[in-house]
């Protein structure tokens, strides 16, 4: 594994970020809950924080991180039901059609497109057909009050404090066209779960359909988060 960036900022994470994003992680709670859902993995999980507030009575919930740190920190505040692994989350690590649904949350902006594309590609891989990919990231900040105060103040200036390459991820991600232009509408059929911070962040859902992620959508979605001005194909 490569260095753990997280190991500074993991003992704090529950106290300073993840309140922030409680109202994103129960939405996407309801939502696997109204599906049915009860196989969830979580990718890319921190300190599993997500995962905690679906555990209960039947679920089969995995969380992934690549930070030892933070697993760390999630298993000393989750039940022994929840499973952690220390995996990256770019490789495959299930067996495809394992889960009824994956969550990827806040995790692919600071990545390179290449990599948020293998992160996505494979999470989706590991979703059983008819399930649901749920992909919670920034997207392009709104011309309101609140779009104005969190997409283009309040949350650039967070992302410039967690050092320089993840916000150098984040600029490229948001140079790409945030989370619309990694996901392109004619690519997915989509649910909106919801949009938080003045539409500056997108939380939605994904179908994930017997064919999966072909490779030549792969390609057309990587060259459009590359080249945003090329549309990718219909797919």
């Amino acid at each position: 594994m490569p260095l753990d960036h997280y190991r500074s900022i993991a003992p704090l994470y529950d106290r300073v970020v993840s309140p922030l994003l409680q109202p994103v992680r129960r939405d996407i709670a309801a939502y696997i809950r109204f599906k049915g859902y009860r196989r969830v993995i979580d990718v890319c999980c921190g300190t599993g924080d997500q995962l905690r507030l679906l555990d209960a009575p039947g679920m089969e919930l995995c969380g992934i991180d690549n930070s030892l740190a933070m697993l760390e920190q999630a298993q000393k505040s989750s039940s022994e039901t929840i499973s952690y692994h220390l995996l990256d989350s770019e490789q495959a690590t299930f067996a495809p059609g394992t889960f009824d649904c994956a969550i990827v949350s806040f995790s692919l902006h600071e990545k390179h497109p290449t990599a948020a594309l293998a992160v996505y590609a494979n999470s989706r891989r590991m979703v059983r057909p008819g399930g649901s990919l749920i992909l919670a990231d920034f997207s392009r900040p709104s011309a309101t009050p609140g779009g104005i105060l969190y997409g283009r103040i309040a949350i650039p200036l967070v992302e410039r404090l967690a050092g320089r390459d993840h916000y150098a991820g984040y600029r490229l991600w948001m140079k790409h066209g945030a989370l619309e232009g990694f996901l392109d509408s004619r690519q997915v059929a989509s649910d909106i779960i919801c949009q938080p911070f003045g539409r500056s962040v997108l939380c939605c859902a994904v179908a994930v359909t017997a064919g999966g992620l072909s490779l030549s959508n792969s390609l057309a979605l990587l060259s459009h988060a590359l080249n945003p001005a090329n549309p990718p194909a219909n797919g």
